[in-house]
């Protein structure tokens, strides 16, 4: 998985060197059940968390370095257990808040995961501070119910335990906007986290920014769709409101926008309203292509139909374009008719039915 910084991968054995770096400090496992590591002790290691999908490797992606781990198991109830180790040389600038949601969000969605749980030092404050950050909620103070090493004298060093736990519905809540859609595609082989979100005021600048990437891309491949001029919000708000657009983020990034409409008289005059739902201005930028970016916009445009109360979906697009026809038609839309506009726009009308799925 890919963050707007972060690549999170499994462990291999040759990442020993940047696991010795940190597992070596006292103070990076001054809270964790076990002493600095030798060389010898994290070259075992690293083997031992390659053949354990539990463990995640955390790296940088403009370098590759490896600077943390998560680890996120499965117990019962299905509940999921979370913890977390950094290098403390990158300590306090959101790495381990960014990769736990990307992490947590994965397990949720592709693991039915129903709760995650993480246990702290109590005297560990930047640990629980990070936990309530990603929204868990203490349950539990558990008191003196745990040692991991022994005093001088041989005695155990008794600790207390913080119990935080969240919620997959809560979780979902909070970290997924209403009237939104979070899947997970893939771009040149690495799984992306996709969502979509109705658009606002303030994401006027990125539905312009991805509609005039779009209209760049489309010139530079010879196939001009629509003008620059008017893909801007002072053109495009003659026609829609800003709440009819949605855009649709990949890890974080605007990646792909589309309008939907209850009514549109101009291209489909015969039908009753109510009846339909109408799509435009389906767009996505080039860096995205491929990532399954306009699958779930699709997607997306079926749900909203569906929750609407909408007997079919209705859509217009260049008749001249066989891949972007195809693509309509793979997604199960049938093609209705093929008009000339005006005089000169070939455009060809397509249905999908909802009753019928």
């Amino acid at each position: 998985m890919d963050t707007e910084r972060l690549t999170i991968r499994r462990f291999a054995p040759e990442d020993w060197r940047d696991l010795h770096e940190y597992l070596s400090r006292e103070d990076v496992v001054r809270y964790e059940p076990y002493e600095p590591f030798t060389e010898e002790q994290s070259k075992a290691e690293a083997v031992r968390r390659a053949e354990d999908e539990s463990f995640w490797a955390v790296c940088l992606r403009e370098d590759g370095k490896l600077i943390g781990n998560l680890y996120l198991a499965e117990r019962d109830f299905g509940t999921w257990e979370l913890g977390y180790v950094f290098n403390a040389d990158y300590h306090g600038r959101g790495y381990a808040a960014e990769a736990a949601r990307s992490v947590i969000s994965h397990i949720i969605r592709t693991r039915n995961a129903r709760r995650i749980a993480a246990m702290c030092d109590p005297l560990n404050m930047p640990s629980w501070k990070l936990l309530e950050r990603l929204g868990f909620r203490r349950e539990g103070h558990l008191r003196q119910n745990v040692f991991f090493k022994k005093d001088a004298s041989g005695n155990p060093i008794w600790k207390d335990t913080y119990e935080y736990a969240v919620l997959a519905a809560e979780w979902k809540e909070n970290h997924y906007p209403a009237d939104s859609l979070a899947v997970y595609g893939r771009l040149h082989g690495v799984e992306r986290m996709i969502t979509i979100k109705q658009a606002t005021e303030t994401d006027i600048p990125d539905l312009e920014r991805v509609l005039q990437d779009t209209v760049a891309w489309l010139n530079e491949i010879g196939q001009p769709l629509w003008g620059a001029a008017t893909v801007l919000w002072s053109a495009l708000s003659k026609s829609f409101a800003i709440g009819d657009f949605y855009i649709a983020s990949l890890d974080g990034e605007p990646a792909g926008c589309m309008a939907l409409i209850d009514d549109d008289p101009f291209f489909w005059p015969d039908v009753k309203p109510g009846e339909s739902l109408f799509l435009h201005k389906l767009a996505v930028t080039k860096a995205a292509k491929k990532s399954g970016v306009s699958d779930a916009l699709i997607d997306f445009f079926k749900e909203k139909g569906a929750e609407r109360g909408k007997k079919t979906l209705r859509l217009d697009t260049h008749a001249l374009r066989p891949k972007l026809r195809a693509f309509y038609e793979r997604h199960g839309f049938r093609h209705i008719e093929t008009k000339v506009l005006n005089g000169k726009y070939h455009t060809a009308f397509y249905m999908y039915a909802l009753q019928d799925v």
